[in-house]
């Protein structure tokens, strides 16, 4: 099993299902030359076989594009084509048991391509990624030139800006370096970017998609795990540390007069019945 580049592959698919062992993503066929599961011939495989334990789960546009191409080919496999300007690269999507886009549709991030499939020549469900230069693009399918998108480097797209520790106020320290920031707090929620490791001030909280998100700059919310991130709660001041004291000390000393004076009616009570 080929080493999967978790970075690369969650601008795909946004989650790798690490928590569901039925749907994990892994790589089920690497970038390279292998024996075709057909012909039994040594061939060049031109992209990259995603798997997601023959599950059928959705697949992204990886950032700003336009779909350039999009159908069903003569071998019955079903496919989409996104040119990605920033990096002068398109992405195949391939072998899509559906397909979410239309040609010429602008795309984003967020924007869903299609569903896994195992249409055409495909032994099982997975997404066929081939990754090769613009340029390329009028060329015929064995004329281009593809790259390994599982070790593609891509341009920094690093979001969020770490402070100082400071003990006065509850902090979260991002320790992850592949940890998406979003809009929202919401697995839905509109991905911005990967978040920069480092300390941020928690200026909001909220409950969804059983985690505890924070909000740690305007608009930029991150889900909690402690795999991800370290809480770091402020530092209580001396002066609120002694009022708590001293309250916990008052409770305690009233909670002590009510027994003296439970007592007191007893032992009055008992002084009564005994003249009696």
């Amino acid at each position: 099993m080929a080493e999967m580049n978790k970075s690369n592959a969650l601008k795909l698919f946004h989650d790798l299902y690490e928590n569901d062992k039925s749907k994990t993503i892994w790589i089920s066929s690497p970038f390279g030359y292998r024996t075709n599961p057909f012909t039994k011939q040594k061939e060049f495989h031109n992209g990259v076989d995603y798997s997601a334990q023959g599950k059928s789960v959705p697949c992204y546009a990886i950032e700003d594009g336009t779909v350039l191409n999009c159908g069903t080919d003569v071998s019955g496999a079903k496919f989409v084509y996104v040119y990605f300007p920033r990096l002068g690269m398109v992405g195949l999507y391939y072998h899509l048991a559906s397909i979410n886009v239309k040609k010429n549709q602008k795309v984003n991030a967020n924007t869903k391509i299609g569903m896994l499939g195992k249409t055409g020549n495909a032994t099982g469900i997975h997404l066929h990624f081939s990754w090769f230069k613009y340029a390329d693009y009028p060329k015929s399918m064995n004329s281009r030139t593809y790259y390994d998108y599982n070790t593609y480097q891509f341009p920094s797209d690093k979001i969020g800006t770490p402070v100082k520790r400071d003990e006065n106020v509850d902090q979260i320290e991002v320790i992850a370096t592949v940890l998406n920031g979003r809009k929202t707090p919401s697995l839905k929620g509109e991905r911005l970017g990967y978040v920069n490791v480092g300390i941020y001030n928690i200026i909001g909280k909220a409950e969804a998609d059983n985690y505890t998100w924070y909000e740690i700059e305007k608009d930029l919310w991150i889900a909690y795990n402690k795999d991800w991130e370290t809480l770091l709660p402020k530092k209580e001041n001396e002066v609120e540390k002694l009022k708590k004291e001293l309250e916990a000390e008052k409770k305690k000393n009233e909670a002590l007069n009510k027994q003296v004076l439970t007592l007191q009616d007893t032992m009055n009570q008992i002084n009564k019945l005994s003249k009696i």
